[in-house]
């Protein structure tokens, strides 16, 4: 069993390699040179503006990748590089759309490139997801190998404290992390190009459609992207009016653009007048007249049978405990929501209004995407007095670093830090961006007044908290986020 992944493999590997030793470890090498030497070939050509195109690229993305994520045996190096070539496919396109946009697209760099379809986009995203996925199993593969390897035995018992490092372990973890980080973000980017370009598709089938809204969703495993393209002119057309009298609209899964609040109002219906006459004494309204029977008739076409009763006897249903036996099971469990189905985005109109981030953006691409919590976990929690609660800026803790106590080099220790170099565990990711459909360029959401952007997200438990991503930063964060209400859900 892997140590590190938990899943079986095959140990009698000495002069062989792959997850069923299928390979000679020659064979695994020249595998491994022939497909790098491919795509540093595709990533110089992206650098200068040639690229496949998107069905040739994702066909290529097919040939490498397992058809299962489960039969995963790709070289990490492989999926290293297959990452960046991909990454410089996906900004390249994104780069085109936007000369293209602008009137200034490159003779050379733009002469033959085709522009994809919404199909084409969704396999291509759907290949990107599977790499992304693959790429991360091949480096779980890899620890399980280094650990099968590892030469132990001359391993001396130790006093040292539980978690203690030394200088020299913790800065090659921290370059480690940082590494981590680094690759993480280009993933990011590498889906966030490739969701505009599929937003252009989207804005492209809006207005040829004559349509005020489109949507592409899409889900791989943990991770749910949807993109979401409008008519910020028909804007109204997608808010509703809320409790506190604001209009706002809702982001959340599903095929519709966007929903109505949990606590909008219902619009009040139109009043009508009615007239009531009281009838004449003696008449009877309403199409039927019950008439008195004379006594010792009976009404109908039948008289009842008396049923004859013992005294204080109460008549019983016939086959009454196989009725209840042969009742349906309820099976109103099914229709809890799960807590992704709670995730949502409340987008109040001032958004669009000046002052507003979204103001004076006439085509709007929103992208609402749920992850795993891997998507995040390289990045730690900032804790206080690493950023300015105000502004988010990073502080600078050189001083504060340079008072602390000094310790021998080669001492194992503790540090109070040292939590910064573990996984964050994030209970519920979302992820949303907003791009210019009009320039493929990103929209910058900052400085934000109070109730302009609500994010609805569950909590385990009562000391969860709600913190983004500072890419810049590399950590979470707390700042400009203030809690407008909590809610108990049953999921």
């Amino acid at each position: 069993m892997g140590k590190k992944s938990g899943k079986a493999r095959c140990a009698c590997d000495y002069g062989f390699s792959g997850n069923a030793c299928q390979l000679t470890a020659q064979a695994k090498e020249e595998m491994k040179s022939a497909r790098k030497n491919a795509i540093s070939k595709m990533k110089e050509d992206a650098k200068s503006g040639k690229i496949q195109n998107s069905k040739a690229q994702k066909d290529f993305l097919k040939s490498v990748l397992a058809d299962d994520d489960e039969d995963v045996d790709l070289d990490p190096e492989v999926a290293d590089a297959l990452v960046e070539s991909q990454k410089s496919w996906a900004e390249e396109m994104r780069e085109k759309f936007k000369r293209k946009k602008k009137g200034k697209a490159d003779a050379t760099k733009d002469a033959d490139w085709e522009v994809p379809t919404k199909e084409e986009l969704k396999d291509m995203m759907e290949q990107t997801l599977k790499l992304r996925k693959q790429r991360a199993l091949a480096k779980q593969a890899k620890l399980d190998q280094d650990e099968l390897n590892k030469n132990d035995t001359n391993a001396t018992n130790s006093t040292r404290k539980a978690g203690a490092l030394t200088k020299a372990e913790r800065d090659a973890k921290k370059a480690e992390r940082k590494a981590l980080r680094a690759a993480k973000k280009e993933e990011m980017k590498m889906l966030r190009d490739l969701q505009s370009v599929q937003g252009n598709a989207l804005l492209e089938e809006m207005k040829s459609g004559g349509k005020k809204t489109a949507v592409a969703e899409q889900s791989y495993g943990e991770t749910y992207l949807k993109t979401t393209v409008m008519d910020a002119e028909k804007i109204d057309e997608q808010m509703s009016t809320t409790a506190d009298g604001e209009k706002k609209m809702q982001i959340g899964k599903g095929a519709s653009a966007t929903e109505k609040p949990d606590d909008a109002v219902a619009k009040e219906p139109a009043t009508s007048t009615t007239t009531t006459t009281k009838p004449a004494s003696g008449t009877t309204t309403g199409s039927t007249t019950t008439t008195k029977p004379a006594s010792g008739t009976t009404t109908g076409s039948t008289t009842a049978p008396k049923t004859r009763l013992l005294q204080d006897a109460k008549a019983t249903a016939a086959n009454t405990t196989a009725a209840k036996t042969n009742t349906t099971k309820s099976t109103d469990w099914k229709k809890l929501k799960k807590d992704e189905d709670f995730m949502k985005v409340v987008i109040n109109k001032k958004m669009f209004e000046k002052g507003g981030p979204l103001f004076g953006i006439k085509k709007p691409i929103i992208m609402f995407n749920k992850h795993g919590a891997d998507y995040v976990k390289e990045f730690p929690r900032g804790k206080k007095g690493d950023f300015d609660p105000k502004t988010g800026k990073k502080l600078n803790k050189t001083a504060v670093a340079a008072a602390a106590k000094a310790v021998n080099a080669s001492e194992a220790v503790v540090d109070e830090n040292d939590d910064q170099l573990e996984d964050t565990n994030a209970t519920q990711v979302l992820e949303l961006e907003f791009v210019d459909g009009d320039t493929m360029e990103n929209i910058k959401v900052s400085n934000l007044t109070k109730g302009m952007l609500k994010v609805c997200m569950i909590m385990k438990d009562k000391k969860s908290k709600l913190q983004y991503v500072n890419e810049e930063n590399e950590q979470f964060q707390d700042d400009g986020i203030s809690q407008a209400s909590m809610t108990e859900r049953k999921t």
